[in-house]
């Protein structure tokens, strides 16, 4: 593997984030019933994020020859290309369920302290946390799809 190949599996993984993103952000805008209805502008963060993944990922050898330089050398390196994803895969899951739990557990703190507040507002950190964990149980066979 060279460097742009290494450089492109980031990319992938990349695009896998910001994938997440946007159905993180569209699910936030629409647990606030009111200011979704209000400003549906909001949805076209949503739609940048998605568009630029799906860019990312279709095309991540391309975008890694434009962000490396031309005289980078060619050599290759020892690490495989699945086990770079791999490892890739478990960073970005842990960034999930580290990142979800930050709007999960006061969800949960005020719902056992019998605050009335609107239990929706969490529904998009359960989920993303439960989707991190998925990525974390399934890293061989999400790595093995990056490298398709």
């Amino acid at each position: 593997m060279n460097m742009r190949e290494i450089l492109s599996i980031g990319i992938r993984i990349f695009a896998i984030l910001l994938f997440l993103e946007a159905i993180s952000t569209t699910l936030s805008f629409l647990s606030m019933r009111d200011i979704a209805r209000e400003n549906t502008e909001l949805f076209v963060v949503s739609g940048i994020y998605f568009v630029v993944a799906c860019v990312a990922w279709k095309f991540p050898l391309t975008i890694a020859k434009k962000l490396t330089p031309s005289d980078v050398k060619e050599g290759t390196t020892s690490i495989s290309a699945f086990d770079l994803s791999r490892v890739g895969i478990a960073l970005l899951s842990l960034n999930l369920i580290i990142d979800s739990l930050w709007s999960v557990i006061p969800a949960i703190v005020m719902l056992k302290g019998g605050y009335d507040g609107d239990p929706s507002m969490s529904y998009s950190g359960v989920f993303m946390l439960l989707f991190g964990f998925i990525l974390l149980m399934n890293n061989r066979k999400i790595a093995s799809l990056v490298l398709k």
